[in-house]
C-alpha cells in the first residue's frame, strides 16, 4: 500500500478534514480546481487510523462568463 498523503489520529479531526475540502473546493471553483481524497481503509498506524490520499483536479473546461 502506498503511504498516505495525510493521517489523523481522531475522528473529530478526519470529519473536519472533510468539511475544510468542501469548503475550500467552493472557493477553488472559479480557479477550475478541485481537492479530492479518498478515505483509506483499514489504516492503522502509529500516528492514526484515518488515512486520505489526496489530489489536486484541474477542470480544463473554459468557465462561463456572465452568469
Amino acid at each position: 500500500m502506498d503511504k498516505p498523503d495525510i493521517v489523523f489520529g481522531d475522528s473529530y479531526y478526519a470529519e473536519g478534514f472533510e468539511q475544510g475540502v468542501e469548503l475550500i473546493n467552493k472557493l477553488l471553483k472559479s480557479h477550475n480546481l478541485k481537492i479530492n481524497y479518498t478515505f483509506i481503509e483499514d489504516y492503522v498506524d502509529d500516528v492514526g487510523e484515518y488515512a486520505y490520499a489526496v489530489d489536486v483536479e484541474k477542470n480544463n473546461l473554459q468557465p462561463q462568463r456572465g452568469h
